[in-house]
């Protein structure tokens, strides 16, 4: 029984590390070609296109996070066999999907007219599509999670992003216009949908059990509460830059936010992935519970910081070379929101943790008490400021919010907050001197002007950081080589 228990642990860790290492491979693939797409977007289409797309994304994620019925997480962290429970759960995305698409229809001369943004009406309509794709995809699929099958998640999950990606390349190089951005969102959606029900066996097929639909939103309610919430929080301050700035500078506004928080977002979506069902599976095993927060955290940190940093100093040089100087004026508040995007990698790690030890009600409350921070600066700031009040707006709550997260963390791990404070220590000392040894670099006429110049500021700031790592962090290379090539060491240390 002993060794079995042992064998249990040493699977899950298995499963999590390699998990872990081929979403993180595979979101490296695609945060370079979410690159290239952002920099091929940038040089073919204009600004104020890319902010009619953005009152668009908003609208559709309004209507996502309103009917959010949040049956896919309480699948994952129910316990006992979900078999039952899943014909229920598609039956409601189909008619979400449904309704979902109707309402975005026949409300799109009204949001159109809200925006000042005529020329968005049959933008509206046309991405509706997407939620009629998301409602019939396979239910089935959610199994890859519960049950860490991550490379049949991975692929499911990257399949939609490639296609997008892909798409929207060749769109928009051929149609130069909005429409890019549009087919490439649907498409990917499409394309989703299919590969669902060729990846997973499971057919579903249209039933409802009023008993488990309630069981499922009994976990399910503190999400779409959540939902509601984070949809204010990440997508309020476009809207108000849309309506009090106008469409133009919303492109500016969308397009820092994406570049400063391109790496947070690939970074979460592994830890995502990864870090929610192991933490589910072990909510029941607190010392493991506070090994495993403890090293995501850490291996976060040593990535996310040191590039947030990059992007701070290096953000005219970045935008000048890759998205042209049409673009410089977003320089500003793409700083401040380089400071947004790594703390909110950083958070990646405890959303995950308070889902696994089923507490999602912890993310609602913290989140609530952001928003009510954010509604009060938003406004006068982005009056005062423009698009760097508005990113000013989102980051000070985000510091806030980040503070309270980690000693939360810490009672449920049952540890200290100085504990994961000396965890994140070392990356936050290295790229500051990092960024001080870029400042310096800049200053100099070797390194001013020249588009290799740039280039070659990047290499330097990634060579000293690292330098920093291989001097004073030995332990902590030791440990990632270990994780990565356990062979190395002989025999795996359990979570």
């Amino acid at each position: 029984m002993q060794l079995a228990k042992i064998e249990d642990k040493e699977s899950l860790y298995q499963k999590a590390r390699r998990g872990g290492i081929l979403i993180g491979l595979s979101n490296a693939l695609k945060f370079f070609l979410t690159m290239v797409r952002t920099i091929v977007v940038a040089r073919f289409l204009a600004p104020n296109e890319l902010g009619l797309m953005g009152i668009v994304l908003f609208m559709v994620a309004i209507l996502e996070s309103l009917s959010q019925t949040g049956f896919a997480g309480a699948l994952i962290q129910q316990k006992k066999e979900v078999g039952p429970y899943l014909n229920t759960a598609w039956t409601v995305s189909v008619a979400r999907g449904i309704v979902l698409y109707s309402i975005l229809f026949f409300s799109a001369p009204l949001v159109a007219s809200f925006f000042n943004a005529h020329s968005a009406i049959l933008l509206f309509k046309v991405v509706g599509i997407a939620f009629l794709f998301e409602g019939f995809k396979n239910i089935g699929v959610v199994v890859f999670r519960k049950e860490l099958e991550f490379k049949k998640e991975f692929l499911f999950q990257q399949i939609e992003v490639f296609a997008d990606i892909f798409l929207t390349i060749g769109l928009a190089i051929v149609l130069q216009s909005v429409w890019a951005l549009v087919l490439g969102y649907i498409g990917g959606k499409g394309i989703k949908c299919l590969a669902s029900y060729i990846l997973h066996p499971y057919r579903p097929g249209l039933a409802f059990d009023k008993g488990k639909a309630l069981e499922l939103f009994r976990f399910g309610k503190h999400l779409l509460g959540s939902s509601i919430i984070i949809l204010l929080i990440t997508q309020g301050d476009d809207a108000v830059v849309g309506k009090l700035l106008g469409v133009t500078a919303l492109g500016f506004y969308v397009m820092a936010y994406k570049i400063s928080n391109m790496p947070a977002t690939s970074i979460t979506h592994v830890v995502s992935q990864v870090a929610f069902p192991t933490y589910s599976k072990l909510q029941d095993d607190p010392k493991r519970l506070h090994n495993g927060y403890i090293k995501a955290l850490k291996y976060i940190a040593i990535v996310s910081v040191p590039v947030s940093g990059g992007l701070f100093v290096l953000a005219p040089e970045l935008v000048k070379f890759f998205l042209g100087e049409r673009w410089l004026e977003m320089v500003p508040a793409m700083r401040i929101l380089c400071v947004f995007g790594m703390l909110r990698a950083l958070g990646g790690t405890t959303g995950p943790l308070f889902l696994g030890v089923g507490r999602p009600d912890i993310i609602t409350k913290l989140n609530l008490a952001k928003l009510v921070l954010i509604a009060i600066l938003i406004v006068p700031l982005t009056l005062r400021y423009g698009i760097v009040g508005a990113s000013l707006a989102v980051t000070i709550p985000m510091i806030m919010e980040q503070s309270f997260s980690w000693h939360i963390c810490a009672r449920i791990i049952k540890g200290k907050v100085r504990q994961i404070l000396s965890v994140v220590a070392p990356s936050f000392a290295g790229t500051l001197l990092m960024m001080s040894f870029l400042g310096v670099l800049k200053q100099t006429s070797i390194f001013s002007g020249d588009k290799i110049a740039a280039l070659c500021l990047i290499a330097a700031g990634a060579f000293f950081y690292l330098l920093f790592f291989c001097l004073f962090c030995k332990r902590d290379i030791i440990e990632i080589r270990t994780m990565l090539f356990p062979s190395l060491k002989g025999k795996e240390a359990a979570l």
